[in-house]
């Protein structure tokens, strides 16, 4: 009984793991931010998927057009430091202000930090 069960048990996590990524894409596709900003994370950081930050770009982008101070911050991110973009301080400033606007101390931080910045 004992080596059924460590047969099991791998599918049974790997299965687990497959059914919470499709949750995250269902629930994104019904216009939820926080999914949408943790599947970008998810791309950017290379966590369980392969890194790619076009497609980070693409569920922050979702998810900050329905609000996510959090996500218009990373997308900040990704323009200040040119990460998988061309580097731009003006749409990263962009970016920082609507996740301030959204009311993201941090990305208000950034955004002051950089509006000195041409």
């Amino acid at each position: 009984m004992k080596l059924y069960a460590w047969l099991i048990i791998p599918f049974l996590l790997c299965s687990c793991a497959s059914i919470k990524e499709d949750k995250l894409e269902v629930a994104c596709d019904d216009h939820q931010a926080e999914a949408c900003q943790q599947i970008g994370m998810k791309y950017y950081q290379g966590n369980g998927v392969e890194l790619s930050y076009p497609t980070a770009k693409h569920y922050w982008e979702k998810a900050c057009a329905l609000d996510s101070s959090e996500a218009c911050m990373d997308l900040g991110e990704m323009y200040a430091n040119g990460m998988g973009v061309d580097q731009s301080v003006a749409k990263a400033r962009n970016y920082y202000e609507m996740g301030c606007e959204l009311g993201l101390t941090e990305a208000c931080d950034k955004f002051n930090s950089l509006r000195q910045v041409d």
